[in-house]
């Protein structure tokens, strides 16, 4: 249920960052992805997301949250760097990274569960990818 809840929370957050995003290069419509392809894709973009979520949250926001004795700094400033991390997407790409982490963050602080996370993560990445 986190899982389904932070998806829907992500692609808010897309929705209100999309204008922002600085893509130069003309993709054109892309055929649909066929079955092995889009195996691949799925693979790939879960293991991204729980990568990046034992990083970020796992790891690092535990150990921010010890130096510094507060859940919600550690938040702040993990979402500062996750953000920071996709300046290679532009402006738009920082702020959505940004918020994502934010409600990854939060929702780890409140759960002390990263499996969820990690998945709406994952489940995101793939949705923007397809």
């Amino acid at each position: 249920m986190w899982a389904v809840a932070l998806v829907g929370g992500f692609g808010w957050a897309a929705g209100r960052t999309a204008g922002l995003f600085d893509f130069t290069t003309e993709v054109g419509h892309p055929t649909p992805p066929r079955g092995w392809e889009f195996a691949l894709a799925l693979v790939g973009c879960l293991a991204i997301g729980f990568t990046e979520e034992m990083v970020w949250r796992g790891y690092l926001l535990t150990r921010i949250e010890a130096l510094t004795g507060s859940a919600w700094q550690a938040v702040a400033l993990t979402s500062l760097g996750f953000g920071l991390v996709h300046l290679y997407q532009g402006v738009g790409g920082v702020i959505n990274a940004g918020l994502v982490g934010l409600m990854c963050g939060g929702a780890f602080v409140a759960t002390r569960r990263l499996a969820a996370v990690a998945l709406a993560h994952g489940a995101y990445d793939l949705l923007v990818m397809t």
